[in-house]
Formats: C-alpha cells, structure tokens, sequence
C-alpha cells in the first residue's frame, strides 16, 4: 500500500528509541592509539609493556602523522625503571620510525645506542638441507683458519670481511653477501676488545636454528627456525681483557637471512666495544666464568600464563585469557618459538576461548588463524560481542574477497564505513571490493574520495595515486605519489611505481635519484643496486653503471645474475672483450642457465659444447658392416648416454643412438621416438635426427611435437611432457641417427645435492655397442652396482673432472613374453647414486620429513580430547588395571583416531617434485 514502511526498515527502526540520537562514530585507530599509549603510561615499567609496543607498532601504517607516535616511544625508551628489553625495544623502534619520517641521522643516533654488533667476518654457504646443519659441525666451528678454503655447498667457500652495507638497521643482512641462501648455514666471526674482564649480557636473534660461541664456549643454543627478532635469546658471558671472539652460526631455511646480536653490561645497559680487524686471528681467551642463559620477556610471560591457569572461576579465567593473550603478542613480536609450532596462534586461541565476549582475543586469534572456518567463528564471536566492531566487520569483508565474493564485501565495508567513516583502511578496503565486484568506476571514485578527504594519510594519498595511473591520468599520479613519499619517507612501493613513471616519461636523472634515496634506507639491497646499473647502462651512462654493478659485487660476488647483467651492459655497449670474463663468471656460477649458455656459445663458437667431444660417427657406423642376425628386427649399432653432474646434483644428459632397421616392423617400431622431460625443471634440444639410407646418403627431415604424459587428474598441479620425433622416411634397411640432450634448468636441485641414475643395459633389440659414462666434480665420489658382463673404468679429466665409463659389446635383447614383469626386473641396469649405502638414505629422508611427523599443539590437543572422551567412559576398568589400559581399550582409542581420521580429514593426494618425497 502507498507509505508502507519496508519491513528491514520497520525493523531498523524499531531497534531505536523515537528521538534517540544516533550512535557516535567510531575510529579505530584513534581507539587503538590511545589504549596503547594508556597501557604503555600504565604497564611501561613491567614485562606486559611488549603488548602497548606491539600494538603501536601495528598503527604505524595506520596514523597518519607518524610524529604522534614519537612521545609514547621516547618515553619507555628513556624510563631507566623500565626493564632493558623494553628499554631497547622502544628505542629499535623509535629509530625505525625516524627513518620512516626521512629522519636518517636520528635513527642512526638512536641504533648506536643499542649497542649492535656490526662488523663480521663471514664464511658460507654450507649445506643445511633437511635441517641437518644445526648437529653438524663444519669446519669453521671446529677451527676457525681465516685464510684457508672449505668445501661449501656449491662450491668452496673463504672467510671474508662482511661489507658495512650488509648491515641495516643493526640486522646483519648475511643474505645480502652470501649464494645460495636457502637451506644453508653461514658462519659468522666478531673479535671485539674489551678494556676490562667484565660479565656482559649477550642477546641475540636470528633467522634460524642458531648457535654462539663466546671464546669457543657455547653461549647460546636455538634449535628453532623462525625470522630474525631482536633479543629472542640471551645469555650472561664473560669477556676477557683484550681480544674475544664471537662466532655466530646460523641454520636458515628460507626468507631474509640474517640475524641480530646486541651486548649489554651486568643491569642491561646497552653496551658498545670495539671491533677488532681481521686477519689477524687473535689467539682464543681463556676460558672464564661458564655461560648462563637469561630468562627473556617471553618466558616471563610464560610463567605467568601458567601461574594465572592453575586458578578457578570467571575472574581466574578472564585473568588467564589476559595473561594467554599478552604472550601471543609477545610471541608474535620476537618469533623466538619455531614457526612449526605456531605458539602465538595456539595462545590467541586458548584467551580467544576463554573469553568469547572479549573482541580483542577474537580479532587476535582470527588475525593468526590459518584456518578459514575457525578464523569466520573468531570474526563472528567479535560481532556477537558488539555488531559496530568496525575491525570485525572489515576483516571479514576480507574474507568474502579471499573467496571473490566482491558484492558480499562492498556490503560489510559499507556497514564498517558507516559505523567509522574517518577510517582509512575501510574505505581503500571498499574500492578494492567495488573493483572485484566489476563496478571499476565507483572503485575509481572511492579512491579518488579517499584521497581527497584524507590528504595526509600515505595509504589514502597511494590509493588515488593508483587509480589515477591506472586510468592513464599520469601526472597526477606523480604528483600523488610524491605526497605519499613526503608522508613515508621509506614507502618502498610508492617509490617503485613513481620511479617507472618517471622512467616513461624519459626522466632517467629523476628515477635514479628516487632509487638512490631508497638505497640510503637499505644499502644491502642488491636487487636495488643492480636496477640502477640497468637503468644508467641503458642511458649511456657507463661510467656510473660501471660503478653500480661493481658496488652490487662487492657485497654479493657470488652472485651470478649481477655478473650476468654487468656482461649484457658491456656487451650492450660494444664492449665484447670485457662482457666475456664476467658472462663466463655468471655461467659457472649458474651453469643451468639456457639463455647466457646460449649467449656464450654466440659469442665463443669455437667454445667446446659438452656434448661435442661424444658425438658418434652415424654414417661410419652405417656402413661399417654390422648387420642384424635373422630374425632379428633391428640393430643398434651403437648407444652412448654421457651425464655431467654439477656439485649441485643437477645434471646434462646427452645421449646418442645409431640403430638399423632390418625389416618393416623394425622400421614401424624406430619411426616414432620419445623424449621424456619435466618442462618446469628441464630443457631438450635435439642434437641430431636423420635417417642415412644403405647408399649413404642422408634425409634430415623429420616431424617434432609434444605431449603431455601427465594422468588429466593432476596435470593442472604437474606436468610431465614428451617430446616426439617422427620419421616417416625410415624404411627397412635405413640406419635412424638420433640424439638429444636434456639440461636441468631448475634453480636448485630437489633433493639437496643428490644425484641418482638408472640405465637399461639391455633392451629390446641387440646392442653391437653400449656407453654410458658419467663425468663428476673432483672429490665427489659416485657409487655404482657390479653389472655382470659390462666394464666399468675411471680416469681424470681435465678441469677438476672424474670420468665413470661402463661400457659392453655384443649386448643380447630381451624377447617380451606374455606377462613377463617389467624390464626393470629382467634386464641389467647400471645404477649410479652419490649415496653409498642405505644408512645416507634414511638420514637424508628423515631430515626431510621430521618437521612434518612432529605433532604441533594441535595435534597433541586433538590426541588428548580423543583421549579423554575414551578413558572417561572406561574410568572404572582404568581404575580396576592400576592404570594401564586393557586390550579393549586399546582397541577403542585406535577406533576412536581412525573414526577421527576418515571423518574429519579431507585431503588431496598429489605427489610431485619435492612433494613426491615429502608430505606437506
């Protein structure tokens, strides 16, 4: 009827009183920063002090004028009541943030006053594949010799000076120097003289498992792999009079390598020493007083937590999800636990639990969950507990996006947009779902609002800088993105994408300007440098490039794409005679690579290609008289399979193969060849195919295509591929000639530095002659099987090489039968392997498996709940067995796991690449 009231509206309307004024809007980032700086007033001068830090390091991106967070920081840097840790942690702090503010020489003045370690000697990489790295000793750790060259992992490794650039922000960036850096482990050498014998507080943090040694003493020891944090461990040493060592280890995995090591005197205070220069070695102090691990922040808070757990009753449990709460924070800020165990996240929701109507524990332990499901009930919880939670509604606006649901997120960032229409992060968030929702231009319009009533705010001045690129409106963007540069000095984005403006537009003194500033906050960055080489060389400024590619050098030397792009400039330039040395440097730096293999043969065509030495005669061996016996429907005539393995376990195989086809069939069955290759990891290039007729004269031409061998069920997680040569001219009596070489191009070998190979010696048609010959690195030994009737001999190549040959004559063939087993079972094969026996095998695969068979905290609770619920409903014949558990409940618990498991469990089977071996 006319006048109706719709009944959502009805409903709105009911929910509030006639005349009542509308609630207040909110703004969560004014909320967060004043808590914090509340609880920071309140708590600054206790352990819980972490939490107000964490927190108002999380508003950083969020407040626009940074110098409002100046105060808060200053202060407990300064509190002398304050514990050292978080004394120190301010003042890290403070110090980022005057480098955010473009405040370069206030935050250099406050990382002195931290008391950092900064000048090392480094040696590495050596292997740290399975984890492995953290129990071995190398030889760097049983005796430190600064002029003497090691076996690494690629390749041997020296000590050398870390270059004071690797250094940034007292984080010693040994990822910037060394190659490769996954899964490895580096070494690290201080000596630093002391005026005096004094008990100093040594704190540490590092990108991995780790060990210190202090004058030879073990000081610390973490087996832990997690990002590098400051102070995630500490210990109480004794330095002596005069010289002492440091000799840091580091175990990585992955991500930025590098770690942090501070001193302090006996009360904490930040203490500084003089670095003493290497070579040469001082001898070793003597052994003082014996190292005593100091109890952390995090520990503290640990006991805490416990202390406040073994309560009862509503307030006891309100304390302990505190308690939970101010340990994941402070779990999240160090890192110090292995991120295997997910500590923080297992605290978030255990305070999360404890108190449903708590929205800080909700939104916590939904920002660490990694499950969708859990992470939505978490988001749920803190909109049951109060529907205007702003941060509720965006974070779960994230999730309909993370599920492409863009109309459903324009929705829920309408509502946190309505309840806090001064809040930035809502209104960015709602442009970039009003753009997955296919509406691109009101997304372009919310931008450019956002932009325009939010002048100094970074992310707000970014966001319509953006917009304005992508809808070609150019100059504008510029101008935007300087504003955001001039709001945070350190926006690595912003800079990026206004320094390629810039270069469109042909203002090459502009972007190189932009990219040496952002050089001045990060002068490890090695990518960075070389950009700015790339981006000089190609404007004709050589001399400034030069020095840009050899400053790239300096800190990385190993570094094979620095050397590669240096060459490409010289070469770019005309200048062939110097590219050549370091295109070379790159190629055996990366020998895989196709691209600068081919660009080295371009420019060296006399240069030997690996398989040029192994080529065999085909048209000699066609006319040389072997002939196949009667009955016999083809006769190779000759087989050679050549590898050459890399000290990496990568390898190129080359093989050649001249057979003749005695009848039809044999000429059917030859006139299709196969090549089996993973193109994600291997390269195949045909050397030779043709087919050379009994007068002697050759056909080259032949048909080549591809296809994949992959089951359709996984090809879209892996692809196996095929390549075909087909020969239609092949005809009985007709030798076919083929070779083909297949290259591993892959970064890295999938199974550390192994190397494996299986080859048939016998097949289905008679061999005249059979090859295979293996070439390996000097000093990698190669361990093969007794093949009955085929000889095997060894012999020194030049260039540091080791040739392996077996080699038989008069091969018979196998005759397939009905049913036979596979000639894998019946024929003799050659295995060759760089593993001697069973026992490198068993610790290689438990090195690689064991992170995934460790049970994490979720596990070990769901093992326990299955417990409990089977052990409560037999308590009495528990009780009766004196405590052990009868047949019947054994049975019950296995039951109850394994209902557990094909119930609650969903899973895809795919093995490829590593993942063949290890599950995830």
């Amino acid at each position: 009827m006319p006048g109706a009231i719709p009944a959502a509206l009805a409903l709105l309307l009911a929910a509030e009183p006639a005349g009542a004024a509308p609630p207040a809007p909110r703004h969560p980032v004014e909320e967060r920063l004043s808590r914090a700086a509340a609880e920071l007033e309140r708590d600054g001068r206790s352990d819980r002090a972490i939490v107000p830090l964490a927190e108002l390091a999380d508003l950083e991106d969020e407040v626009p004028d940074l110098a409002r967070l100046v105060p808060p920081y200053a202060r407990a840097a300064g509190d002398r009541a304050a514990p050292p840790e978080i004394r120190v942690l301010a003042r890290w702090r403070l110090a980022r943030l005057e480098r955010s503010r473009g405040n370069l020489q206030r935050s250099a003045e406050q990382l002195r006053r931290i008391g950092f370690v900064t000048a090392w000697t480094v040696v590495g990489p050596f292997d740290d594949e399975g984890k492995r790295g953290f129990g071995t000793a190398f030889p760097p750790e049983r005796s430190i010799a600064l002029d003497a060259a090691q076996p690494g992992k690629v390749r041997e490794v020296s000590w050398r000076a870390l270059p004071p650039e690797a250094v940034v922000d007292g984080f010693v960036h040994l990822g910037a120097a060394l190659r490769p850096t996954r899964e490895t482990v580096a070494y690290a050498l201080a000596v630093l003289e002391s005026p005096r014998e004094e008990r100093v507080q040594l704190w540490f943090g590092a990108s991995g498992a780790s060990k210190v040694f202090v004058n030879g003493a073990l000081a610390l020891a973490d087996p832990g792999y997690h990002p590098a944090r400051l102070d995630q461990a500490g210990a109480s040493v004794t330095l002596r009079r005069g010289p002492n060592r440091i000799l840091v280890k580091l175990c990585h995995a992955e991500g930025r390598m590098g770690f942090v090591l501070r001193l302090a005197d006996g009360r904490g205070e930040p203490r500084t020493l003089a670095s003493v220069p290497v070579p040469p070695l001082p001898p070793a102090a003597a052994p003082g007083l014996p190292p005593v691990r100091l109890k952390g922040i995090v520990a503290r808070l640990e006991e805490r937590a416990r202390a406040l757990g073994r309560r009862a009753g509503p307030a006891a449990r309100r304390a302990e999800a505190e308690a939970r709460r101010d340990l994941a924070v402070a779990l999240l800020e160090r890192m110090s636990a292995d991120l295997q165990e997910r500590r923080a996240r297992a605290e978030a929701r255990r305070a999360a639990e404890l108190a449903p109507g708590w929205i800080e524990a909700q939104l916590l332990a939904a920002r660490l969950e990694d499950d969708a499901s859990r992470r939505r009930a978490f988001l749920e919880s803190a909109l049951a507990a109060d529907p205007r939670e702003p941060r509720a509604l965006a974070a779960l606006a994230g999730e309909e996006l993370a599920r492409d649901r863009g109309h459903e997120a324009v929705r829920l960032l309408d509502r946190a947009v309505e309840v806090a229409p001064g809040w930035v992060a809502a209104r960015i968030t709602r442009a970039q779902a009003l753009d997955r929702a296919g509406l691109e231009a009101r997304a372009a319009r919310e931008a450019a609002e956002v932009a325009r009533d939010f002048p100094t705010d970074p992310r707000a001045v970014e966001t319509g800088a953006l917009w304005a690129r992508r809808l070609g409106r150019l100059e504008e963007a510029a101008w935007l993105l300087r504003k955001a540069l001039a709001l945070r000095h350190d926006d690595g984005p912003a800079r990026a994408v206004l320094a390629q403006l810039l270069l469109d537009r042909g203002d090459v003194e502009g972007a190189v300007a932009l990219e040496a500033e952002a050089l001045g906050l990060d002068p490890s960055d090695v990518d960075l440098r070389l950009r700015i080489a790339d981006i000089l060389a190609a404007n004709g400024r050589a001399a400034e490039a030069e020095e840009a590619y050899g400053a790239a050098l300096r800190i990385a030397p190993e570094e094979a794409e620095a050397w590669e792009r240096r060459g490409r400039s010289r070469l770019a330039a005309g200048r062939e005679a110097e590219a050549l040395p370091d295109l070379r440097t790159a190629l055996e730096l990366r020998p895989q690579s196709p691209a600068l293999k081919e660009l080295v043969r371009s420019l060296e065509p006399e240069r030997e290609r690996f398989e040029k030495p192994w080529l065999l005669d085909g048209p000699a061996l066609a006319r040389g008289g072997r002939a196949p016996e009667a009955g016999e429907d083809a006769l190779v005539l000759a087989e050679r399979k050549v590898t050459r393995v890399f000290r990496s376990g990568l390898s190129s195989t080359f093989r050649h193969v001249v057979v003749r086809a005695a009848t039809q069939r044999g000429a059917d069955a030859l006139r299709r060849q196969t090549v089996a290759f993973e193109p994600s990891r291997q390269e195949v290039r045909v050397i030779r195919a043709r087919v050379i007729k009994p007068d002697g004269t050759t056909v080259e031409t032949h048909e080549e295509g591809e296809r994949s061998s992959s089951e359709p069920w996984y090809r879209l997680y892996y692809d196996t591929r095929v390549r075909i040569l087909s020969f239609p001219a092949l005809a009985a009596g007709d030798a076919l000639e083929v070779a083909w070489r297949v290259d591993d191009v892959a970064a890295e070998n999938l199974l550390s530095d192994y190397f494996g190979d299986l080859t048939p010696v016998e097949e289905e048609f008679r061999k005249a002659t059979f090859e295979y010959v293996v070439l390996v690195p000097e000093g990698r030994r190669l361990h093969a099987n007794d093949v009955p009737g085929v000889e095997r001999t060894t012999r020194a190549l030049p260039d540091g090489v080791v040739e392996h040959r077996w080699t038989a004559r008069g091969v018979p063939r196998i005759v397939p039968e009905p049913r036979m087993p596979g000639f894998g079972e019946v024929a003799r094969l050659v295995h060759v392997s760089t593993y001697a026996d069973w026992g490198q095998v068993a610790r290689f695969y438990w090195d690689l498996v064991r992170d995934q068979l460790r049970p994490n905290d979720e596990v070990r609770g769901t093992a326990e709940r299955i417990a409990r619920e089977v052990l409560g409903e037999r308590a009495a014949a528990a009780r009766a067995g004196g405590g052990r558990r009868d047949p019947e409940t054994e049975r019950a618990l296995v039951r109850a796991v394994y209902d557990f498991v094909v119930t609650q469990t969903r899973y895809v089977g795919l093995e490829f690449g590593i993942h063949g071996y290890k599950p995830y």
